[in-house]
């Protein structure tokens, strides 16, 4: 996948890996993305051990993350990764980074995920045209609006598609854990 806040190919070795990254990847917050960033080396119980975190992200605010997804029964089975966990926590905070270790099952309910499949899929395909009508009446409203304020002046579902479009572009922002079709859905600017 080609990452919409750095530009470059994103690469995954799983579905749960591909959910995370387009949930990070459409959040505005996200400044910086990349995938296998790198591999700690590490002493437990007295034997050299590594590590590839699966994903590093850094937001907005300065603050950064090392990410991990493993299948739900395999983190259940086997919390402390082999005894490697705390090494790896510590790790992550000599790094001034936070350690997020979490099941690829947890991402499947809720807006967040379905949300960033379609900003993804919206940011992909890009309609200029479309981008100024959008401008044109997000401009008749202040910086905060409604969904259905939009719809009322004149956003159908082509140029609904185009706004979260420009959500991925970062062009405008909304609560990534409601669900983009709801009418009370705030869009700022």
């Amino acid at each position: 996948m080609i990452s919409l806040t750095t530009g470059g190919w994103m690469v995954y070795e799983s579905r749960g890996e591909l959910d995370l990254l387009l949930m990070l990847d459409v959040d505005y917050r996200t400044v910086e993305l990349t995938t296998q960033p790198e591999e700690f080396r590490f002493k437990v119980a007295g034997r050299w051990r590594r590590y590839t975190p699966d994903v590093f992200s850094r937001d907005v605010f300065g603050g950064a993350a090392f990410w991990d997804v493993k299948r739900g029964r395999r983190l259940d089975a086997d919390p402390g990764l082999g005894g490697r966990r705390d090494a790896i926590e510590a790790q992550c905070a000599e790094r001034v980074a936070e350690f997020h270790l979490s099941p690829r099952e947890a991402f499947r309910p809720g807006h967040r995920l379905a949300n960033a499949y379609r900003i993804y899929a919206s940011a992909c395909v890009r309609d200029v045209t479309a981008e100024r009508r959008v401008s044109v009446i997000l401009a008749r409203h202040r910086p905060s609006v409604t969904l259905a304020a939009l719809r009322a002046d004149g956003l159908d579902p082509t140029l609904h598609s185009c706004l979260l479009g420009m959500v991925g572009r970062r062009q405008v922002a909304i609560a990534l854990d409601r669900s983009v079709d709801d009418d009370t859905l705030e869009v700022h600017w």
